[in-house]
């Protein structure tokens, strides 16, 4: 019975190894997996040729030590988010929204939603109009915020926030307004007395109210 759990270990040891994501072979590093087979093979041996009880501590060790690593390692690559940012800078930027969320009493889904529309949380995007950074501020905006890195993440993230909630005092908590102010301006919201009639502004306003509100 022993040996028999000893070969079940194994098998489930060679299935995680063949996990694979991303092109890559193997999860493991080539010495741990040379080593993890070799240990669990070699138990099963001695356990075949000594008959003794012995083995399910060695396995139970070795499978301590698989669980300690393994978990770690897929965990790792699932959590990494599709953008291709590590989880660490991840959760960077979350924490940067959260705080800009609490200073100036903005949902922070609704902060996430701009972000992913504007930059999809990249800190280096920039358009061909000149906006830069996470939330794509104008140079010109960033300046009369006080921005002096415009692709500093909590710099432009702050600043983003706060243009925003300016937007959205000036239009009375009026979402659909703010939104569209945040993207053509708000000159030319006061112009058409609404969304202006522009394609990009229109999708704008329903792609980032999608997010916003999913």
């Amino acid at each position: 019975m022993t040996s028999i759990n000893s070969l079940n270990s194994l098998m489930q040891l060679q299935a995680i190894k063949n996990i694979t994501g991303n092109g890559e072979t193997s999860i493991f590093n080539k010495d741990t997996e040379d080593n993890l087979f070799s240990d669990l093979l070699n138990e099963i041996i001695q356990s075949a040729e000594n008959g003794t009880q012995k083995i399910g501590e060695g396995t139970s060790l070795l499978l301590s030590k698989l669980n300690q690593t393994v978990p770690i390692q897929l965990n790792d690559r699932l959590k990494t988010p599709i953008t291709g940012k590590s989880d660490s800078e991840f959760h960077s930027i979350d924490s940067i929204i959260q705080k800009a969320s609490d200073a100036f009493g903005l949902p922070a889904k609704l902060i996430h939603a701009v972000i992913k529309q504007e930059s999809n949380y990249n800190p280096e995007a920039k358009s061909a109009a000149g906006a830069a950074g996470l939330m794509q501020l104008m140079p010109s905006t960033a300046k009369a915020l006080g921005v002096s890195n415009i692709h500093d993440p909590e710099e432009n993230i702050f600043a983003g926030t706060k243009y925003l909630k300016q937007m959205m005092n000036k239009y009375s908590g009026n979402v659909d307004l703010a939104l569209a102010a945040y993207n053509a301006g708000p000159g030319n919201v006061d112009r058409y007395g609404d969304i202006p009639p522009f394609k990009e502004t229109q999708k704008y306003v329903e792609k980032v109210k999608s997010f916003f509100l999913s």
